[in-house]
This record gives C-alpha cells, sequence and structure tokens, in this order.
C-alpha cells in the first residue's frame, strides 16, 4: 500500500498527512471508532462510507476514494 501512495501521491507532505490519517482508521479513533462506522464498514459501499466517517481525515479520504 505504501509503494502504491508513493505512487499516486508524489506530495511528500500530502503523503506524511495520509500516513497520520491512516493510523486513526487503524486504530479506529475519531469518527471511525463509533459503532455505526465499525458496522458499516463491510455493508456500505466505500466512497459512501468515506463520505459519512471521513471528514476528519480529507487527505486519507480523497486517497481512499
Amino acid at each position: 500500500m505504501h509503494i502504491c501512495m508513493q505512487r499516486l501521491v508524489s506530495d511528500v507532505a500530502k503523503r506524511k498527512k495520509i500516513n497520520l490519517q491512516l493510523v486513526d482508521f487503524y486504530f479506529a479513533r475519531g469518527l471511525f471508532s463509533m459503532e455505526d462506522a465499525k458496522e458499516c464498514r463491510n455493508i456500505m459501499l466505500p466512497g459512501e462510507w468515506w463520505e459519512m466517517f471521513g471528514d476528519k481525515t480529507p487527505e486519507l479520504k480523497k486517497f481512499a476514494i
């Protein structure tokens, strides 16, 4: 994933922000910790899920979608 991100996001500062936000996603912090966010991960379309729960991580949201 990180190699792919390096290819897709050339700006080092943006990659740094994405990596920091990825930590919140991985450890389910902030909106990602909500029960609804966890429950809906497997039943919603990815773009819809990110629209609902990715507001606090705009760079990661843009990269994921």
